[in-house]
């Protein structure tokens, strides 16, 4: 009798933990968003869904100054405004346009999910029916330029997708979002994964913005190797002494093997928080601290 009840309290106590941590149903929590009203009779932008009370997230490729969007679901349809949007992903945040209240069902995002190995099941939510997907690997490179962001390669099922269509874990959790397709890759997508989400999320929510911190360096995509093939001039990773041809061992406490894994680790980067880069640079190593700074002043939409 004491170890039902035992249990009983335990449950009680971990519900509202557990549920917090569980997505509602995701034909409550998508969200169609239009432009609205100058192309009203065109077709859904993307999809969307709510990561915090009244605050959506979606994927957009070049939105005009001129663009205004609405929100359509089973909540009502709801004028937005966009509040940000990082240049190279996409990812963007809107909010009602006239301070509505809105009871969007909040999608959690667990940043901390296990990593899925390739091969692995996910399924594509929309509003009709979910579709099986599955996960090819890591997406690294795109037209000969080395991705910024830690972008996933899924293998969809044929139809047409919505940018920012949500792709779920097994156990219905998000895994990503999709934000673009493979050039000529049939039936492929570039995917947003949970954690760039919630990093981005950390930084709206702190700083009311989404520009990254960057160090100034470019890497070559050659070989895979995390070699610096520019450091930007003005910016930390030059005023501290990164060379051209430095070969990138460590970044904080990350080791990166290769380009892909170091573009990340950069992706990561926390503005106006130092961090130590251990670079091979001839047959020495050399430890060079540098504090990121604001991506916000960066180079135009190249999307």
């Amino acid at each position: 009798m004491r170890t039902w009840l035992i249990i009983a309290l335990l449950s009680m106590l971990l519900s509202p933990v557990l549920s917090a941590a569980t997505s509602p149903p995701w034909n409550e929590a998508l969200i169609k968003l239009e432009r609205w009203p100058a192309n009203a009779g065109s077709a859904q932008v993307s999809a969307a869904f709510s990561v915090a009370p009244g605050l959506l997230a979606t994927i957009l490729v070049k939105p005009a100054n001129s663009d205004s969007y609405r929100a359509v679901s089973q909540a009502g349809t709801f004028a937005l405004k966009l509040l940000a949007r990082d240049i190279d992903s996409g990812f963007s945040l809107l909010a009602p346009a006239n301070g509505d209240t809105v009871s969007w069902p909040v999608v959690p995002i667990d940043a901390a999910h296990p990593a899925l190995l390739p091969g692995a099941s996910l399924t594509v939510q929309s509003s009709s029916s979910p579709m099986p997907a599955r996960l090819a690997g890591r997406d690294l490179l795109h037209r000969s330029r080395l991705l910024e962001s830690p972008w996933l390669r899924v293998h969809l099922p044929q139809g047409s997708w919505a940018l920012g269509t949500p792709l779920t874990n097994p156990d219905g959790t998000l895994a990503g979002m999709l934000a673009g397709e493979v050039t000529d890759v049939t039936e492929a997508g570039r995917v947003l994964p949970a954690a760039a989400v919630a990093h981005f999320l950390k930084l709206w929510n702190q700083n009311k913005t989404l520009a990254r911190a960057v160090l100034g360096l470019k890497l070559s995509p050659a070989a895979g190797i995390p070699r610096v093939e520019e450091c930007v001039a003005d910016l930390p990773a030059e005023r501290n002494g990164l060379q051209p041809g430095d070969v990138l061992l460590r970044i904080g406490t990350l080791t990166v093997h290769d380009a892909a894994a170091a573009a990340e680790a950069c992706f990561y980067l926390r503005v106006d928080e130092p961090v130590t880069i251990t670079v091979l640079r001839g047959t020495e190593t050399r430890d060079l601290t540098m504090t990121p700074v604001s991506a916000a002043s960066r180079q135009p939409d190249r999307r």
